[in-house]
Parts: C-alpha cells; structure tokens; sequence
C-alpha cells in the first residue's frame, strides 16, 4: 500500500511539473502567430497627401473629442467616488451613469464619422483580418509595426 501511495505522489509531482511547459502554446505572443496583420501596412500605399491628411484627421479627431473624454474620465471617477462611500446613493449612481453613457454615445457617434472620413481617404482602412484591435494592436508586431501608437490610431480611432 505504502508503495502505491510513493508511485502515486511521483505522478503528481511529475504531472505538475510538466503544466508550465504546456502553458507555452501556439499563440503565445511569439513568432508571426502574434502578426494578425499578415506584415501589411496599410497605409505604406498611400501618397505623403494622403498620409498628411490621416494624420491630421486623427488630431482634429483627438483635438474634437478631448472635452469627451475628459468629460468621460471624470464621471467615472464620480462614480468610483460614489461607489466607495459607506451607503451609496442609487439615485445619484444611476444619474451619473446616465451621464456616463450619453458620454459614450458622443463618443461613438464621434467615432463613427471619424472612420468614415479616414475610409474615404483609404477604403482598406478598418476592414479584414487582423486590422481590429487585437493582439498586435497591443503587442507590437516587429514586421508591421501595428504595436506603435502612431499606425494603430488608423485602426483603432478609440486608442488614442
């Protein structure tokens, strides 16, 4: 009896020794796996015109939508402020979040006509595989540079 109880404990140790090596996977982050964009830039076709003018779209975009998002930020804080007192207040959490969510309805509707003016300058924009804002967006990827900031604003207005 002694001796299973001994082969079985080996077992286990062994089996959870071996899990951080399984945890390695095929998307871990690493090799082209972590590239959704296939290495393609988008906007690697577009003239210095066209480029310039992205460029200045996603600043009046930034510059036309801060008081939105300042706006935005404090209501939160409001309501984390409101969430942390001893008896909170559901009315005034339920105003605040009616605040917050207009907010967010600006912000998208803002949004909206920000993607459409960028997909009269580059229908390709914002469409296809791997251009949302997924694991590259955050990452980086080495090959097409989606990880800087300034190539994933024409992807993912929101990120900026």
């Amino acid at each position: 009896m002694e001796k299973k109880v001994i082969v079985l404990c080996g077992i286990v140790v062994l089996a959870l020794s071996a899990l951080p090596a399984l945890a390695y996977g095929p998307f871990s982050g690493r090799g082209p796996g972590a590239c959704l964009s296939g290495g393609q830039d988008l906007e690697q076709n577009l003239t210095a015109e066209q480029q310039a003018e992205l460029q200045k779209l996603r600043q009046d975009f930034a510059d036309q939508t801060r008081e939105l998002r300042e706006g935005l930020q404090a209501k939160r804080q409001e309501m984390r402020t409101l969430m942390e007192s001893s008896s909170p207040d559901k009315k005034e959490l339920k105003r605040v979040q009616a605040e917050i969510n207009t907010l967010r309805a600006q912000l998208a509707d803002a949004r909206i006509d920000h993607v459409l003016k960028v997909k009269e300058i580059n229908p390709q924009a914002f469409s296809g595989y791997g251009r949302g804002c997924g694991i590259s967006a955050w990452k980086g990827c080495p090959r097409s540079g989606f990880g800087e900031r300034q190539n994933r604003r024409a992807y993912c207005p929101n990120a900026l």
